[in-house]
């Protein structure tokens, strides 16, 4: 019994001084003293002359972290449930999030926003305690020269259409690749013309494409371009130059580790990009001063010259001749340079950037600028006011650059000295310069050459016939001229045009 005894007060004394040391310091690994200012300390040795104590490390317990901002799968009913047990629900949660605080992992999952490596848990979410690698959802990239991406899922390929100011060639090519390159892809069958009549091939229809093998796949585009629908110098007046046409081609991965996939439809589209410029009223200036600087594939510019003509009398434009029109399916930017001073008083609101990307063939919207003139301007008669070019924004120019001009073609002229003609006796006219008044109340003006007559000196603006007029008393009314080119008017009869107004043109057949 004595002996016992003993046995037992030595047990308990042990007990007492290990309970101690586990409430101070502890050293695992050795029988080593621990370091004094750390409660745990591993090491196998004391440290050696370049302080190393062990040749093994800390080995820290593998999970597969199933959620960012829980203390998952620690309180999850089963691993990857989602579901809270009994310790992790209501106000359990705040606590054992707090006292959680600083534990440390090594996470193997890498979905649900993770990557594999060492977390620690901050009291409110998991971080990785250094840059980890995630697993990217699955994708399908195109290296194509002109691929664009739209969104996750759509590649745009703008295919050159042959027929604008871009390169091309029939040897373009579609590059399809993918990653994770793990992962294999498959490509959809079911090719779609998605706009207009899609795209032509000459050989190697999408269709006949075998799925991609290796990463990244080629397949050669022969595409024909689009000179069977537009034409090189096409005149908006006659064809639509804003022509597009489109093939999908859609291809899949298989799922990853994490069970996503991806589908990615490839968008081959081919637009003919233009910028057209010209006057509102086409029967005034419209093509006839419309020059182009410049090979085909050069510095080409198309260049106009608008006439800035006389104010009425009541300070407003004489018509709507001066107007700018400007339509295109590109976006483009405009400089102006004033040529002239204190001609315009503003640009008449062209901003320094218009114009759309449009690529579903629609026509693009018309925009009209009309610049103004002061009211009263310098002596500038055949001056150039200024001059405005419109390029393209593309990095690769897909129009001709149009600059436009605008030349002051009249101003106001000294009226002192003309004699009032309405009533004269026209043997008093002599060679004096008479003003006259029309059946339709316009002041228009006459002036003598001698021998050679008197002649009209300004245009004659009536939009009726005087009562005493043949055409009136047959009874000929006017007709208005709508969309019918005047040079398609000519079925062999005779006709006298009157001036232009607005956008029609007066005239009449006389028999």
């Amino acid at each position: 019994m004595k002996i016992n005894k003993q046995i037992i007060f030595y047990l308990l004394f042990v007990l007492l001084i290990a309970n101690f040391r586990l409430e101070a310091q502890v050293t695992i690994g050795s029988n080593i003293d621990s370091n004094k200012g750390s409660l745990l300390d591993l090491k196998e040795k004391a440290p050696e002359s370049n302080n190393s104590n062990a040749t093994r490390g800390l080995l820290l317990p593998r999970v597969r972290l199933t959620d960012k901002d829980d203390l998952f799968p620690m309180f999850e009913t089963s691993p990857g449930s989602g579901a809270a047990n009994e310790n992790y629900t209501g106000s359990l949660k705040d606590e054992q999030d707090s006292n959680h605080t600083g534990l440390f992992v090594y996470n193997l999952n890498r979905c649900n926003g993770f990557g594999k490596g060492t977390y620690v848990w901050n009291g409110i979410t998991w971080d990785a305690l250094r840059d980890v690698r995630y697993l990217d959802v699955p994708q399908i990239l195109s290296s194509n020269q002109n691929a664009e991406l739209l969104d996750a899922n759509t590649i745009l390929i703008r295919v050159p259409s042959g027929t604008d100011l871009r390169p091309f060639t029939y040897d373009e090519k579609l590059s399809i690749g993918w990653i994770p390159s793990n992962l294999s892809v498959s490509k959809d069958n079911n090719i779609e013309n998605t706009i207009g009549t899609g795209l032509t091939f000459n050989s190697n229809n999408p269709a006949t494409w075998a799925n991609p093998s290796i990463n990244p796949t080629i397949y050669p585009l022969d595409i024909t371009t689009m000179s069977d629908v537009v034409y090189l110098d096409c005149n908006p007046d006659w064809c639509n130059p804003f022509i597009s046409r489109e093939t999908t081609v859609k291809f899949q991965t298989t799922a990853d580790e994490c069970g996503r996939s991806n589908n990615v439809t490839i968008r081959l589209n081919q637009t003919n990009y233009r910028l057209v410029i010209k006057k509102t009223n086409y029967y005034l200036q419209q093509w006839g001063t419309r020059l182009r600087r410049g090979g085909r594939y050069g510095s080409g510019t198309f260049t106009y010259r608008f006439l800035i003509t006389p104010l009425k009398p009541d300070g407003g434009w004489d018509g709507d001749f001066n107007d700018l029109e400007e339509q295109s399916n590109a976006v483009w930017k405009m400089a102006y340079e004033e040529k002239e001073p204190n001609i315009f008083s503003s640009t008449g609101g062209i901003p320094q950037m218009g114009g759309q990307e449009i690529i579903d063939g629609a026509t693009p919207p018309i925009h009209y600028y009309k610049p103004e003139r002061n009211l009263n301007p310098p002596d500038s008669r055949y001056k150039m006011a200024g001059t405005f070019t419109f390029s393209d924004t593309a990095r690769i120019q897909r129009f001709y650059p149009v600059e436009v001009s605008y030349v002051q073609c009249a101003t106001g002229f000294d009226k002192s000295g003309i004699v009032n003609g309405d009533g004269l006796d026209p043997a008093l006219w002599g060679d004096q310069v008479l003003s006259h008044t029309d059946q339709d109340g316009n002041v228009f003006y006459s002036a003598g050459y001698g021998t050679a007559g008197r002649w009209m000196i300004t245009n004659l603006a009536a939009k009726t016939y005087a009562e005493n007029s043949p055409a009136y008393n047959a009874g000929k009314t006017l007709i208005a001229f709508d969309d019918k080119p005047v040079e398609n008017h000519d079925n062999g009869k005779g006709k006298y045009a009157y001036q232009v107004m607005g956008d029609k043109l007066t005239w009449v057949e006389v028999d």
